[in-house]
């Protein structure tokens, strides 16, 4: 699968997903997966529900697992949203490096973070544990914070 392929999939998440409101409760995603969360063959990767930063929660509706794509979104109190895509990632991009404006390091590997000509904020990480995770926002997301959002993400 090609790193287009799965940037295409992502973004058709990210606009299933959508930036309406919800309920913005406390919310951990493997709790709300239930028993699901354990046939999903790559790690998961969330927050402590109280440890989301910049406001942000996550949005218990936006869960979704579907064909190996695990979706979901985090929402700040005036409605500004990232959207998050994780699958495992795929063998073409094992030992390799993926683009971006600006890298940076977090505890499972190298980040990237790019501003798209719209003005949308992207970012990837490729897991050392094999999870190839996606985000997307509107321009309305500071950078610092959508990079914090990254950096806050934890194995579950």
């Amino acid at each position: 699968m090609s790193l287009g392929l799965i940037v295409v999939s992502s973004l058709a998440t990210f606009a299933i997903i959508g930036f309406g409101s919800s309920d913005e409760s406390e919310t951990d995603v493997v709790a709300v997966l239930g028993e699901t969360h354990r046939t999903i063959p790559f790690t998961i990767y969330s927050f402590d529900p109280a440890s989301v930063p910049g406001g942000f929660s996550i949005d218990e509706d936006s869960i979704n697992y579907d064909k190996g794509l695990l979706a979901f979104r985090v929402i700040d109190t005036n409605g500004n949203a990232v959207a998050i895509t994780q699958q495992a990632l795929p063998r073409s991009l094992v030992n390799s490096s993926l683009q971006g404006d600006e890298s940076f390091s977090t505890q499972y590997g190298e980040a990237t973070f790019s501003i798209t000509s719209d003005g949308r904020l992207t970012g990837s990480l490729a897991t050392q544990q094999g999870t190839l995770i996606l985000l997307n926002s509107g321009d309305s997301v500071t950078e610092n914070s959508f990079k914090d959002i990254i950096r806050f993400l934890k194995a579950q």
